[in-house]
C-alpha cells in the first residue's frame, strides 16, 4: 500500500469558528458572487500575527498557510498575508471591521464584515466581453506640460515603489453602503498587490516588488468620462499631478465604481507597448491606471470578468501583457518577447483550469477559470488540487519583467522621508 501523509490541523488555528450553511445570491450579493455564508472569524488568533493558520472554507480541504508578511495597525487593528501550495490569503482589521481577500487555484473567496454581518463569499469568473480586452493605451509620446516629480538622484538605493490611489466619490459612496471602511479597503488593495509580488517570487529569491501606500484621497472626479479621458486627467495640470508631485509617488492609479461602457473595467498605459516609452525617464511622468472598483456585470450572479482589476491594470505600468490570444499582435512591439500573462487547463483530467492576473479569460479555459494572485513565472507552481505552472519560460513570464523594471520605476520620484497617507491616523502603528 503506498504511503502517504495527513497533515494534522489544530482547531484553534481555523480562520473560521463557525460557518453557517450555504446560501445563494441574496438582496445584498456583491458582483459575482454566487454562494455565501454567515461566518465567525478567529480574531483572537489574528491579533497575535501567528506564524500560521488553517484555512477552513467550506467544502473545500483545509490548508495550513504560512504567514508572509504582518502588521498591527491602530485601534487594535491588524494584517496578515500568507499562501501556500493552492491559496493566497490576505486578512485585515481596522475599527471593528474584518475584511479577507482569498484566491485559491479552485477559486475566489472573500469575508466582509457588513451591515449585515460578516460574511463569506465565493465569486465566480467568466469570459469577458471584447470590450474588455483593450485596457492596454499605447501612447507616443509625454506631453511637454506634464508636470513632473523630482526623480531620484541618481546610483540612489531606494528601491520601494510608493503609490498612490485615488478614487471618485460614487467608490465612497458604494463602499460606504456596503459597511466598508473607503480607507481600509485603499489599504489592503496595495497590500494585496504587494501580496501578489510576494507570491509571484521565485523560491528562494528577494522579492520581485516592494510597494508602498504613499497616499489616498478622494478626488472630485464624476464618472461620465471614459478611461482614456481619465488617464489624461492623472497626467495634465491639476489636482491629481499636483497631488502625485506633493506626496513623491512613483505610480498613480485611479479607482471608480461606473464607467458609460459596462463591458470595460479599467485602462493603464502600459509601459513599452507599441510608441510607449519603456519604464524609465520618459514613461515616468505618464506611469498611471485607472480601474473599476469591480469587474463584475451588473447583476451580482453574473461571473466577475476579472476578480483582480487593480492588480491586473498596476502589472501593465510595467510592461506586462495578457496572455497571448489577447494581447496585441506580434507586429506591435512588446516591453519583452516574454511579457504576457499565462493561463492552462489540468490537463490530467478534471476540469480544473487557472489564469495568471493579467490574462483574460477564453472560451477553451474549462470551468470557471479563476485567477490566482500570480503574475506569471515559470519558476513559481501552484501544486493543489493540481498542478498549475504560472508561466512558460522565455514565453510567458510578466513576473521576470516586474522585477526587471522595479527597480528602475522606484525611481520615478524621490521619496519623502515621511508621509501622512490618510488625515484620520489610519497608518499602522508601531
Amino acid at each position: 500500500m503506498d504511503s502517504f501523509l495527513i497533515e494534522p490541523f489544530d482547531p484553534q488555528q481555523n480562520l473560521l469558528s463557525y460557518i453557517g450553511r450555504s446560501n445563494g445570491p441574496g438582496p445584498f450579493a456583491v458582483g459575482g458572487e454566487v454562494q455565501n455564508w454567515a461566518v465567525t472569524v478567529n480574531l483572537d488568533l489574528l491579533r497575535s500575527l501567528p506564524n500560521i493558520i488553517v484555512l477552513n472554507l467550506p467544502e473545500q480541504e483545509p490548508e495550513t498557510l504560512p504567514r508572509i508578511r504582518s502588521a498591527t495597525r491602530v485601534n487594535g487593528g491588524f494584517l496578515w498575508t500568507g499562501g501556500r501550495e493552492r491559496c493566497s490569503v490576505l486578512l485585515s482589521n481596522m475599527n471593528g471591521r474584518f475584511r479577507a481577500s482569498i484566491s485559491c487555484l479552485y477559486g475566489r473567496y472573500q469575508v466582509e464584515t457588513t451591515n449585515q454581518g460578516t460574511r463569506l463569499s465565493r465569486i465566480a469568473s467568466g469570459p469577458a466581453p471584447a470590450a474588455t480586452h483593450y485596457d492596454s493605451a499605447e501612447i507616443g509620446s509625454t506631453l511637454g506640460s506634464t508636470p513632473q516629480c523630482q526623480p531620484a538622484p541618481q546610483g540612489s538605493p531606494d528601491s520601494q515603489i510608493d503609490v498612490m490611489i485615488l478614487y471618485t466619490p460614487l467608490v465612497t459612496q458604494g463602499l460606504q453602503a456596503e459597511g466598508i471602511n473607503v480607507q481600509q479597503f485603499m489599504q489592503d488593495t496595495l497590500d494585496e498587490t504587494q501580496l501578489a509580488m510576494d507570491r509571484s517570487t521565485s523560491p528562494g529569491e528577494p522579492v520581485i516588488a516592494s510597494l508602498n501606500l504613499v497616499h489616498a484621497q478622494e478626488v472630485n472626479r464624476p464618472e461620465n468620462h471614459d478611461f482614456l479621458e481619465d488617464l489624461i486627467y492623472l497626467t495634465d495640470p491639476g489636482i491629481p499631478a499636483n497631488l502625485r508631485i506633493v506626496h513623491a509617488a512613483d505610480l498613480v492609479m485611479l479607482i471608480r465604481e461606473t464607467t458609460p461602457d459596462p463591458d470595460q473595467c479599467g485602462l493603464a498605459n502600459t509601459a513599452g507597448l507599441g510608441n510607449t516609452p519603456a519604464p524609465g525617464p520618459d514613461f515616468a511622468p505618464i506611469a498611471v491606471g485607472v480601474t473599476r472598483r469591480r469587474c463584475c456585470p451588473l447583476n451580482p450572479p453574473a461571473p466577475c470578468y476579472s476578480t483582480l482589476p487593480f492588480q491586473h491594470e498596476f502589472g501593465h505600468l510595467f510592461g506586462a501583457n495578457h496572455n497571448p490570444e489577447n494581447a496585441p499582435p506580434p507586429t506591435v512591439p512588446k516591453v519583452r518577447p516574454y511579457a504576457f500573462a499565462h493561463w492552462k487547463n489540468n490537463t490530467s483530467g478534471g476540469e480544473e483550469s487557472a489564469r495568471t492576473i493579467v490574462a483574460y479569460q477564453l472560451s477553451e479555459c474549462d470551468g470557471d477559470c479563476p485567477q490566482v494572485l500570480n503574475y506569471s513565472n515559470a519558476e513559481v507552481t501552484l501544486t493543489k488540487p493540481w498542478a498549475f505552472h504560472t508561466g512558460l519560460a522565455n514565453e510567458r513570464e510578466n513576473a521576470r519583467v516586474i522585477e526587471e523594471f522595479a527597480p528602475v520605476t522606484a525611481q520615478y520620484c524621490k521619496s519623502l522621508s515621511s508621509d501622512v497617507i490618510f488625515a484620520n491616523g489610519f497608518e499602522a502603528g508601531p
